[in-house]
């Protein structure tokens, strides 16, 4: 089993060190970076490409869901926090756990536990070629491949097929993360997911961009960020 590659990021220097003492009491477990603010973990989480960031809520002025905000694909986030107050705001960003300092040797165990089964699960979905996707409760099936985009739109989703059909269903934005092959479906925010291998084009507009598909006439408009995101992709795909 490889190491799972965690990043601290936290501004208490001692609550760094004492985690990762807890951490190398762990087997198949390695701290790859620390950061003790939201501009070194955004650089640590684009340098290192951990797996799972063990987040702390208050970063002096900044907090750890600033970090989340300019992190349209995150890795896996576990929060490591001194407040219970936030644990429902963490689990709307797709938070695997939320740890109370100090922490627990026996939860953080478990806690990486939930991090594994999670990454398998993506890695199943990505070496996954024909991915059928479920709509929601109704027990219907769509191949992953005729997916254009999905948004979110409250607790439901909004899917563009190919073809021009739209569909809603009643399944949060959060749980498609890991259905989806990543290297091909990017979460350009916190509500958009596009298929990287449909895109064909996209146009600057006033405060973001305007994204088209091959042969489409759906079109999608995206907000700066998502659109800071997409340039990043598309640029490496060249």
């Amino acid at each position: 089993m490889n190491p799972l590659r965690c990043l601290l990021v936290d501004d208490e220097p001692l609550a760094r060190t004492q985690l990762r003492a807890r951490l190398a009491e762990l087997p198949d477990t390695e701290v790859v970076g620390e950061a003790g603010n939201l501009a070194q973990a955004v650089d640590a989480v684009r340098r290192l490409r951990p797996d799972l960031i063990l987040l702390d809520i208050q970063l002096r002025a900044e907090s750890g869901f600033d970090l989340l905000r300019q992190l349209p694909a995150p890795p896996a986030v576990v929060f490591v926090t001194a407040f219970d107050q936030h644990a429902v705001r963490a689990f709307d960003w797709d938070a695997i756990d939320y740890l109370l300092k100090p922490v627990d040797a026996e939860r953080l165990r478990r806690a990486l536990q939930r991090v594994r089964a999670r990454l398998e699960e993506r890695a199943v979905a990505e070496t996954n070629t024909d991915l059928m996707l479920p709509l929601g409760a109704t027990g219907e099936l769509v191949s992953a491949a005729k997916l254009l985009y999905l948004v979110a739109e409250g607790h439901h989703s909004r899917l563009a097929l190919v073809g021009g059909e739209s569909r809603v269903v009643r399944q949060a934005f959060r749980e498609w993360s890991g259905k989806l092959p990543a290297e091909v479906f990017a979460q350009l925010d916190r509500g958009v997911i596009v298929n990287l291998r449909q895109v064909v084009a996209m146009l600057p507009m006033q405060g973001g961009g305007e994204v088209s598909f091959a042969g489409e006439k759906a079109r999608l408009p995206l907000g700066p960020t998502a659109t800071g995101r997409l340039r990043e992709l598309l640029a490496k795909r060249g």
